[in-house]
C-alpha cells in the first residue's frame, strides 16, 4: 500500500448447517496445509449466475460483513480473525474452488498465536502438453488491526475491499474456465499488518514452488480515493520488472472508464525495498512477476473511520473489470512474462507524479492544504516538469538516481497531503 508512515507492527449460496471438514495431523507452526472444523459464519450468498460477480452491490455485501462486529477488526490471532479465515474458506468451497492439499489453511506460528493463510484452486480444463501447469496467483490480506482499546478498527478498505476483490474474480474465473493454460490459485493471507509474514512464510516454505509461478497479483486498499483529483485512476506498480505486464494492463484497461496509473514500485519504497508496502515483496524476492493494485491510502487508512460508508464500489468494480482481464490475459499465454530484477526509474514515472502533483495544486484550497506543504509540492512540481522535459522524447527513458529521489520525495508530498480529512 502506499503508506505515509511507518506500518502499524504490526467470503455462494450460504451453507447450509455446519461445514465439516476432517482434520489432519500436523506439527503446529510447520506451515502445513490443513482443515479445520468450525460452524460456518452468516454473510452474503454465492447468488446464482445470471449475477454479476463485479457488480458494485455485492462488493459492498461483501466489504461490510468482513467489517461488521462479528470479526471484531480482524486482528491477527483474535477469534474474529479465525473466524474471517474460515468464512473465505466457505467461499471459495461454495464458488467451486478446491483447497491446495490436505486442506483450506496454510497455517504458520507467531509470537504464540496461529496464523491462517486461505488457498482456494481452480484448476484449467484442459490437460497440460508438458509435466504441470504453471500458477497465476491472485490474492489479498485478510487481517486487520482489530481492538485497540473500546476501538474496532473495521477495515473495510483494508483489506475488506482486497478479499471482496480476490473473491469477485474467483467466482468470474470458476464460471469461465475455458482456454485456461495455468493453475489459478486464490489466496487470502494472514498476518499481513504485522509484517507481511503471512506471505513470507507462504513463499519461504514453498507452499508452491515460486518457480512455477507465472504472476502474481495482489490487491490492497482497493475501494477508495486516497485524495482529491485521483476518483478515476488506480495505481498498477511491478510492470518496472517485466516489460511485457504494461502492455497487458493498457489493453486491459483500454475503453475503460478507470485509469491505472503505471508506476515504479521504488517511488514508495524511498527507505529501499526491505520497507516494501504489501505482500509482494516475498515473490519478488523470488523473481515472480507481479503487480500491486492499489487505490491507495486515505486519511482514514489504519483508523477506526476505515468503513463501507467511505468506499467507491462502482469505482472498485472498475478496477476488477480490468484485473479479469490481466489475469485473463496472463493465465491464456504460453510465453513467460520475464523478470528484470533491477527496475528503475522512468520518465513515464515522472511524468504520472507530474499529473498527481498538478491536481494537488489546482485544489489546494479545497484540501486545505498548510502554507509550507502547498510551497513544496509546487517547487516539487517545477523540478518534476523539468526532469520530464529533459527526458523528451517521451518512452520510458531511465532516470539517474538523482531525478528518482525527487520523485520519491513528490510522493511522499502527496501522501500528506492525502493525510488530511477531506472538507
Amino acid at each position: 500500500m502506499f503508506h505515509s508512515r511507518a506500518r502499524t507492527s504490526s467470503p455462494s449460496r450460504a451453507l447450509a448447517g455446519i461445514l465439516r471438514i476432517v482434520c489432519v495431523a500436523v506439527l503446529p507452526g510447520a506451515g502445513a496445509l490443513i482443515a479445520q472444523d468450525r460452524a460456518p459464519n452468516d454473510g452474503p450468498a454465492v447468488t446464482d449466475a445470471s449475477k454479476d460477480p463485479f457488480a458494485k452491490e455485492r462488493l459492498e455485501a461483501t466489504v461490510r460483513h468482513l467489517a461488521g462486529e462479528s470479526f471484531e477488526g480482524r486482528g491477527f490471532g483474535t477469534e474474529g480473525n479465525a473466524r474471517a479465515a474460515q468464512w473465505i474458506a466457505e467461499r471459495f468451497e461454495a464458488i467451486g474452488l478446491r483447497p491446495l492439499g490436505d486442506g483450506w489453511f496454510h497455517e504458520f506460528k507467531v509470537g504464540g498465536k496461529v496464523g491462517r493463510n486461505v488457498i482456494g484452486v481452480l484448476e484449467p480444463t484442459a490437460s497440460a502438453s508438458e509435466g504441470a501447469w504453471p500458477h497465476v496467483l491472485v490474492a489479498a490480506h485478510h487481517d486487520h488491526l482489530g481492538r485497540r482499546g473500546k476501538a474496532v478498527y473495521p477495515g473495510a478498505d483494508d483489506n475488506g475491499s482486497g478479499v471482496a476483490s480476490v473473491l469477485a474474480l474467483a467466482e468470474w474465473f470458476a464460471r469461465h474456465p475455458d482456454g485456461l493454460r495455468a493453475r489459478l490459485v486464490f489466496v487470502s493471507f494472514d498476518a499481513e499488518e504485522k509484517g507481511l509474514i503471512g506471505s513470507r512464510r507462504f513463499v519461504q516454505q514453498a507452499t508452491i514452488d515460486p518457480a512455477t509461478i507465472r504472476f502474481f497479483l495482489v490487491f490492497d486498499l482497493i475501494g477508495g480515493t486516497f485524495v482529491q483529483g485521483e476518483e478515476k485512476n488506480f495505481y498498477a506498480f511491478g510492470s518496472e520488472h517485466s516489460p511485457p505486464l504494461a502492455d497487458i494492463v493498457g489493453r486491459a484497461a483500454k475503453g475503460s472508464a478507470i485509469t491505472p496509473r503505471l508506476l515504479g514500485t521504488y517511488l514508495i519504497e524511498p527507505a529501499g525495498p526491505l520497507f516494501s508496502r504489501s505482500d509482494y515483496q516475498a515473490f519478488r524476492s523470488k523473481k515472480v512477476p507481479y503487480l500491486f493494485f492499489t487505490t491507495a491510502t486515505p486519511w482514514y487508512y489504519h483508523t477506526p473511520f476505515d468503513r463501507p460508508e467511505r468506499l467507491d464500489f462502482d469505482k472498485q468494480s472498475r478496477i476488477l473489470h480490468v484485473a479479469r482481464d490481466v489475469v485473463h490475459e496472463i493465465a491464456k499465454r504460453e510465453e513467460p512474462l520475464g523478470f528484470e530484477f533491477e527496475g528503475g526509474a522512468s520518465a513515464s514515472d515522472a511524468r504520472q507524479v507530474v499529473q498527481m502533483l498538478q491536481r494537488l495544486v489546482e485544489r489546494r484550497e479545497a484540501l486545505a492544504l498548510p502554507e509550507r506543504l502547498a510551497s513544496t509540492i509546487a517547487d516539487q512540481l517545477a523540478e518534476a516538469e523539468r526532469i520530464v522535459a529533459a527526458a523528451e522524447p517521451p518512452g520510458t527513458t531511465a532516470l539517474d538516481e538523482r531525478a528518482k529521489r525527487h520523485l520519491q520525495q513528490c510522493v511522499i508530498s502527496v501522501l500528506n497531503a492525502a493525510r488530511r480529512r477531506p472538507r
